[in-house]
């Protein structure tokens, strides 16, 4: 059982790990030095590099850390928390150092070879351990059954979409390529219809759209959307084209039927195949 780790202050780094009071890293290895000891560890240097700037420093010691978690298994069978690359440390920083900390990384992330890298590592470490990313969702689907961490998580990228909103184009276009396909849309058809099954998702989505419904340019950009659908005929038909039923409109379809409109919308418009193991077409 090995832990891999990066610093840029060894002797604060060594000292602390043989310090129970003081904390170390991650969740793994502090509960691993309080039931087995420090001293039950063997502490070693497993490479030292020097550059002439923090920010290739940086880089080689995050390359570095990708390299001997995957080396050593430390992520999947071992103390580390992440597959690495997260950013030198060796103890716990001040409010003002977490600061700089967090100001460097972000001017580090500005660096397109940085930025290459670090997703590089992140890759092949996937691509060389099958498991990895089932038990990385694992991980964080236990993580997120804390409010806390999920309300923390949408905030962040909120502000992070918010500042740069080609990110958010790139992601939305991201995710429209995964429901593009039929086990992306699978997918999310599941993960939708565990969400529905608790009360606080059914409660949460009731007051954001109640919230949107109360604006003016909401309503006025819905009017527009959805012009002309009520006043067009939609027929039902089996998978095989027999026609089954003509309503007056895709939401007289929905009423008597308790289907969803927006689906039946979906597949008049040809966006989706069928829907309730039917065909829908305007007339």
């Amino acid at each position: 059982m090995s832990y891999v780790g990066q610093t840029c202050a060894e002797k604060q780094r060594r000292s602390d790990f043989l310090n129970l009071n003081a904390q170390y890293g991650g969740k793994r290895i502090e509960n691993a030095r309080k039931k087995y000891e420090p001293q039950s560890f063997n502490y070693e240097i497993l490479e030292v590099v020097s550059f002439e700037t923090e920010e290739e420093t940086s880089l080689a010691l995050n390359k570095l850390e990708i390299y001997y978690i995957d080396k050593y298994n430390s992520y999947r069978k071992g103390y580390n928390n992440t597959i690495g690359g997260g950013g030198a440390n060796g103890y716990r920083h001040t409010d003002e150092y977490k600061k700089w900390q967090s100001d460097k990384t972000k001017k580090l992330v500005e660096n397109p070879e940085y930025v290459k890298s670090i997703s590089e590592g992140i890759k092949t470490y996937y691509m060389n351990n099958p498991n990895a990313r089932k038990e990385k969702s694992d991980e964080v689907k236990k993580r997120y059954e804390n409010p806390l961490e999920r309300q923390k998580t949408s905030i962040a990228h909120k502000k992070s979409y918010a500042k740069n909103p080609e990110r958010a184009k790139k992601q939305a276009k991201k995710l429209s390529e995964t429901c593009s396909t039929p086990e992306g849309r699978k997918r999310m058809s599941e993960t939708i219809k565990n969400a529905w099954k608790t009360e606080a998702y059914r409660e949460k989505y009731s007051k954001s759209k109640k919230a949107l419904w109360a604006k003016e340019e909401y309503r006025k950009k819905m009017a527009i959307a959805y012009k002309g659908m009520n006043g067009k005929k939609v027929l039902q038909l089996t998978l095989e084209n027999t026609q089954i039923h003509e309503f007056e409109s895709a939401t007289e379809a929905a009423r008597q039927l308790g289907f969803s409109f927006s689906s039946i919308s979906r597949v008049c418009r040809g966006e989706r195949k069928q829907y309730k193991g039917y065909k829908w077409e305007y007339v």
